[in-house]
């Protein structure tokens, strides 16, 4: 196919052309070659609407792709032994093992990441840190556990948070008792705060554990049940049909007694010989 044989198109329709010769074949193209030009620009013009129209089409039916959402991942607590500065201990390790523990509870703020080292240092090692410590340290560390609030968070960054607030207040702890209702306090109103109202413990460890978990085999065992009594009724309600069309078929018919008893009679047919007879009521 010469490009001079359709000198009065333009680009874009002799692409077009290419296109019709590729689908349509060879005959297509001596036929549209025959025709006048007009003619061979609406043939054009009309093959591009339906090419246009078929591709709006075809997107139409595939389905909206879901965005995906990242998966949230999951903080894991990691125990780390206190550092006490003795003989024996190495330093390093120690440091290696907060900075693992730190990574595995997802810590990203400086802050906390601070806290939960100061939370794991013990004897002189502790003495030798709390002479770095701003004044009155301990005392803010309790103002901002009292104050701490969940807020637009995640759950698992709110959790972690007071629990290295709280870590960082060894030398006067609060009562768990007061922590956990710090705690509750500092939820935003949901689904799972909602749940925590379920769960009687008087820790904050206790607290932050999600209770949905304990709850689904109670909620299963609780469906079951419904769904056994259910399927109950529906089975003596069968058999009480098939009674009745049993007991029809011999001429009898199944009547209720006052104490819940089904018993079979025979059917008597009587003739009342009732007339009725007109009559103005007025």
């Amino acid at each position: 196919m010469d490009r001079g044989e359709f000198p009065h198109l333009t680009d874009v329709q002799f692409e077009s052309v290419r296109k019709m010769a590729s689908i349509f074949g060879e005959d297509a193209l001596l036929i549209l070659a025959a025709a006048t030009p007009a003619e061979q620009v609406e043939r054009i013009e009309a093959f591009d609407t339906y090419e246009q129209g078929l591709i709006a089409h075809v997107q139409g039916l595939q389905a909206p792709v879901a965005e995906l959402k990242p998966v949230q991942p999951k903080p894991l607590r990691l125990k780390v032994n206190p550092y006490e500065g003795k003989e024996g201990e190495y330093l390093h390790v120690w440091v290696r093992k907060v900075e693992l523990a730190m990574d595995a509870a997802l810590i990203s703020t400086e802050r906390l990441r601070v806290a939960l080292a100061l939370s794991n240092l013990g004897g002189r090692a502790k003495t030798w840190a709390a002479a770095f410590l701003p004044a009155n340290y301990e005392y803010r560390q309790r103002s901002r556990f009292l104050a701490c609030k969940q807020g637009k968070r995640e759950l698992h960054e709110y959790i972690q948070e007071m629990r290295v607030l709280a870590a960082s207040l060894v030398g006067n702890p609060l009562p768990e008792h007061i922590k956990a209702t710090v705690f509750m306090d500092g939820l935003k109103v949901g689904p799972y705060r909602t749940q925590m109202f379920r769960v009687h413990a008087n820790t904050m460890e206790g607290r932050s554990r999600s209770p949905s978990k304990r709850n689904t085999a109670t909620d299963r065992l609780a469906l079951l049940r419904r769904c056994g009594k259910a399927t109950m009724r529906r089975q003596a309600q069968c058999k009480e049909l098939q009674q009745l069309e049993l007991a029809q078929g011999r001429g009898q018919v199944s009547v209720r007694l006052a104490d819940g008893t089904v018993v079979n009679v025979p059917v008597v047919r009587m003739d009342l010989a009732v007339k009725f007879e007109d009559f103005d009521s007025t």
